[in-house]
């Protein structure tokens, strides 16, 4: 009997670990196996201490980003000389002309045409170059060498790492700022005291929206600085037909999406219109009435919001296409009057 009750009770301690909230098995699926593997092997390889604890923390940005993108493992390769060796070798040749270490290169499925570069460390080895695989397709060997140099030319740079240092403070500053505008706005014009709130919300939104704007100044001076390393090192014309590309192939998938909008703002309309005539409790066709108005009226809103998202202004963190092919075209004159002079100068000495 007492066996029975041990076992019982040992039954019990390792059943109730369940009601607790422990998971008693764990799903691994083989993509993710084969990312973990890759991730595991970059940390062993490091011999210091200090290196190991840099490579985690880089490893766990990746795949916070990989998260906020939606990125599913299946969605996901790792890039390499085996599994896209045109990617890799143009990669690695930019890198080295940049005289910089070969970035982790990672290649994603999404719908947008996208490339984007992090670099959070001094050590450029902790960086990564993403890029979607229709846009990959979609390039040419030399397109796909400027728009990898455009990338690596922001690690180059460290923008990633140095807009991150300059975001932080100015939202720390815009908020105290904000607040300090706010208290003296208060005490200045003898604001009532059920307003005062609302006084200081508004002026830590408006120092908000000044510390936003400041930061998507420098990320487009960023860009600017990539545009001209790309039109350096590569050939400025195809860094111009991937933009052009990139915008075209954008624009469509945003066009599409609208329409997809548009449709159901129709149909609403459509059924509010026919609405009228139908015959049924007027509580109920007022209730359905309400229903019909909210869904049309949060679909325009959607709309509105993805057009205004893809609008250039001073909140954009690119500047506009056109501005930037004029900005490279203007590099490229200026690079091809250089090799002019140096040509003339060669041969003055001959």
């Amino acid at each position: 009997m007492k066996k029975i009750s041990i076992i019982l009770f040992l039954s019990f301690l390792i059943n109730s670990q369940n009601l607790f909230g422990a998971t008693p098995y764990k799903i691994i699926t083989p993509h993710q196996e084969g990312k973990f593997e890759f991730f595991q092997k970059l940390i062993d390889e490091q011999k210091k201490f200090s290196d190991k604890n840099r490579m985690v923390t880089f490893l766990h940005e990746i795949q916070k980003i990989l998260d906020q993108l939606g990125v599913k493992d299946t969605d996901l390769t790792i890039v390499n000389e085996h599994n896209d060796p045109v990617l890799y070798k143009v990669t690695k040749e930019t890198a080295d002309k940049l005289k910089l270490p070969m970035p982790l290169l990672f290649s994603i499925k999404t719908e947008i045409y996208n490339a984007f570069a992090v670099n959070f460390n001094n050590d450029k080895k902790f960086s990564a170059v993403f890029i979607t695989e229709d846009l990959k397709s979609s390039l040419s060997d030399e397109e796909l060498r400027s728009v990898m140099a455009h990338e690596l030319g922001h690690i180059k740079k460290s923008h990633s790492k140095k807009l991150l240092a300059i975001a932080l403070p100015t939202i720390i500053l815009a908020t105290i700022g904000g607040w300090l505008l706010g208290s003296w706005i208060n005490s200045s014009y003898e604001i009532t005291s059920e307003n005062r709130y609302n006084v200081i919300e508004l002026s830590v939104t408006g120092c908000m929206l000044i510390g936003a704007g400041v930061i998507s100044y420098v990320s487009r001076k960023y860009e600017s600085q990539a545009d001209k390393i790309a039109a350096k090192n590569s050939n400025p014309e195809c860094l111009i037909t991937g933009l052009n590309k990139i915008e075209a192939h954008n624009s469509e998938v945003l066009s599409r999406h609208t329409n997809d909008r548009d449709f159901f703002i129709k149909n609403y309309q459509d059924l509010r219109v026919e609405l009228k005539q139908e015959k049924m409790n007027p509580f109920k066709k007022l209730w359905k009435k309400f229903k019909l108005m909210w869904n049309k009226k949060s679909e325009k809103y959607e709309k509105n919001a993805t057009i205004k998202a893809n609008e250039h202004n001073i909140f954009s963190t690119h500047p506009a296409t056109e501005d930037r092919i004029k900005n490279i075209k203007k590099i490229a004159e200026k690079e091809q009057s250089t090799e002019k002079e140096k040509a003339t100068n060669i041969v003055a000495f001959s």
